[in-house]
């Protein structure tokens, strides 16, 4: 829902599982992927040359690891979902700098939860409510 209130063009969703993409699709996916092929070559189909923000919410090495090669050149990939500690994540860092990629780690989108997580809440809820009348 955020990605649509921003003004996102192509928002593609990428899972294992059909229920969780149709779910995706209700929340505003416009194209969804069943992962379980290359998921870089699919989304370069989709868009031609990548996405400009890719978003890793689930914490598995794997899918960390892939992240930075569905972004276009310049994109910004996003770590959310945090892997176990002991679990190492490849990257490939020469294609990241040749391509001028950005690999960045958020923690609660780096906010501070006391505080922003009630306005948060309040302007969601009111969204929200907006949404459905």
């Amino acid at each position: 829902m955020s990605l649509v209130a921003a003004g996102a063009g192509k928002i593609i969703a990428a899972d294992i599982n059909p229920e969780a993409l149709a779910l995706a699709e209700e929340f505003g996916a416009t194209h969804t992927v069943l992962s379980n092929g290359d998921l870089p070559d699919t989304v370069r189909e989709i868009t031609g040359h990548g996405v400009d923000y890719a978003f890793e919410a689930i914490g598995l090495p794997e899918t960390i690891g892939i992240m930075p090669d569905c972004v276009r050149r310049g994109g910004k990939a996003v770590i959310v979902g945090l892997p176990p500690e002991d679990a190492p994540v490849s990257i490939d860092a020469l294609a990241l700098a040749e391509q001028g990629k950005t690999l960045i780690g958020s923690n609660y989108g780096s906010t501070v939860p006391a505080r922003d997580f009630r306005c948060w809440r309040s302007c969601t809820s009111a969204a929200y409510c907006r949404s459905i009348g």
